[in-house]
């Protein structure tokens, strides 16, 4: 098979909306929606979204600074926070992701660089809900912001110097 073809399935597995789901080679997780649709006993779909967005975002720069920088990341974490619209389809309408990075030598200006060619040329999750959906990347370098203002639970933060 290609490796240009992604392949999973879904089977329902309690009558209500509950899913076990799976790619192959890799062990199931359940999807779920919440009640009184669903019994909650499972990731949501949202949630997997946010999720996917995140690590996406976060292997290809961990990537980029390695592999183009040649500099060793120390440690790497993403946070999503994502908004939903009010009315229906209730999607998120703007997701904030936070990373946060350690990396000696690595400047924040060379973060916020890595950051956008990731966004536009390499996380094809990301690329995916372009257009219709906010993206906000709010970047930090050893805990501190990077041209941003704001902490992941939104308290104002030290900023790091570029």
């Amino acid at each position: 098979m290609s490796d240009n073809v992604v392949r999973a399935s879904m089977e329902l597995v309690n009558g209500r909306a509950k899913f076990s789901a799976s790619v192959t080679g890799q062990p199931a997780l359940s999807v779920d929606y919440i009640p009184p649709v669903g019994d909650g006993e499972g990731y949501t779909s949202l949630e997997l979204l946010l999720i996917s967005m995140g690590t996406c975002l976060g292997t290809a720069v961990k990537s980029l600074v390695e592999h183009r920088l040649k500099k060793k990341v120390d440690s790497l974490s993403v946070g999503a926070m994502g908004e939903r619209r009010e009315k229906h389809p209730t999607s998120f309408s703007r997701v904030t992701l936070w990373l946060d990075i350690a990396c000696q030598g690595l400047s924040g200006e060379e973060l916020v660089g890595v950051i956008h060619n990731a966004e536009a040329n390499i996380c094809p999750v990301l690329d995916m809900v372009k257009g219709n959906t906010e993206i906000v990347v709010k970047p930090h370098l050893f805990g501190l912001a990077v041209g941003a203002s704001e902490s992941r639970d939104g308290e104002p933060i030290e900023e790091a110097s570029a």
